[in-house]
């Protein structure tokens, strides 16, 4: 019982949202950090998911409507805006196969045998036409993405070495450090 008691009241303590004392106060911290010339540096795409979830950096209590069910409920609508691609391009092949048996029946029953090869070419071709455009947009989208998480990992790096080191863990910052850098600077390439 006391280690559901427990539970529950650290439950409680960790999701009080918390903000700054006065709009005062975060609007001098704002100002001083920079923080509207990284928002305005910050990519369309990021900046319209901030706009469709109404958070403005430079306002507090935008971040009191923010919660995990807004931010599920987005990126849920994201997949699914993105999930429509790879169903048109089946059931498009679909259709090319139907279209291509009929021409092919259509040029058996004339008993011209050879044009089943070019029957089988021109649906190949089509096939790979078909595929093709959603293969590319997915493969740009991945490219874009790994490039965006270089990014972040090339400006994480530092902020994170410096917590190591301010944490007297200076050997762990060194080496921790130097492998993700490695590994950011890979996946940026």
């Amino acid at each position: 019982m006391k280690k559901i008691l427990m539970f529950i009241i650290l439950l409680l303590i960790v999701t009080y949202p918390v903000c700054a004392e006065t709009t005062e106060d975060y609007n001098t911290l704002y100002d001083s950090s920079g923080m509207d010339k990284a928002y305005d540096s910050m990519p369309d795409n990021a900046k319209q998911f901030y706009w469709d979830l109404n958070v403005k950096p430079s306002d507090p209590s935008s971040l009191k409507n923010l919660n995990a069910g807004n931010i599920f409920d987005k990126l849920m609508k994201m997949a699914t805006e993105k999930a429509t691609a790879p169903i048109k391009a089946g059931f498009m092949i679909m259709a090319l196969i139907l279209l291509c048996a009929l021409a092919e029946s259509l040029g058996n029953s004339v008993s011209n045998k050879e044009l089943s090869g070019v029957y089988y070419y021109i649906s190949m071709i089509g096939a790979a036409i078909i595929i093709t455009v959603p293969l590319m947009s997915v493969i740009t989208n991945a490219a874009s993405a790994l490039n965006a998480c270089g990014i972040f990992m090339l400006t994480f790096v530092p902020v994170f070495v410096g917590i190591l080191i301010a944490s007297a863990r200076g050997a762990t910052a060194s080496v921790s450090g130097t492998l993700i850098f490695g590994a950011a600077q890979i996946v940026q390439q």
